[in-house]
């Protein structure tokens, strides 16, 4: 567990799994969840976020990539195939915001536990009707399920 990005939610499972052949390096799943994998991917490393990210959204990681995020989720809802997830940023880096940035992020979810950042934008994407689901749902695995994870090299 560590702190979450979201202030309201004060922690989050960490997924560490790592792989060791060819060198090290983090192997999916990185997140049990979309929101999760948003916290990932704003908070970790480009070599390890890279290949789980299109091209097209470099800039925006490039702007809001730091080891420390704060911010307020405002939804986490799916989306034709994805989950939408739109949060408040306050805080990045060693930068105070004067205002919150309201930023929404686009994740296709490939298989279970498995993800893709596929857009991030300061405005919200059409086609996303609807409501979104509870923040408040963060899944714990039992040992089995964590042995059932599949293993990427």
């Amino acid at each position: 567990m560590h702190s979450s990005v979201d202030v309201d939610y004060l922690i989050r499972t960490d997924v560490y799994n790592y792989g060791f052949k060819g060198g090290v390096h983090r192997r999916d799943p990185v997140a049990l969840q979309p929101q999760d994998f948003v916290e990932e991917w704003l908070t970790r490393p480009s070599r390890e976020m890279q290949s789980r990210s299109v091209p097209e959204t470099k800039g925006m990681y490039d702007e809001l990539h730091a080891d420390f995020v704060l911010g307020h989720y405002d939804k986490v809802k799916p989306c034709a195939g994805r989950w939408l997830i739109s949060l408040d940023i306050d805080h990045i880096g060693e930068k105070d915001l004067a205002k919150p940035r309201r930023t929404y992020f686009l994740v296709r979810e490939l298989s279970k536990y498995r993800y893709r950042m596929e857009s991030v934008s300061e405005e919200e994407p059409s086609g996303c009707p609807g409501k979104g689901i509870s923040l408040e749902t963060h899944p714990w695995l039992t040992p089995a399920e964590i042995r059932a994870i599949p293993k990427d090299n």
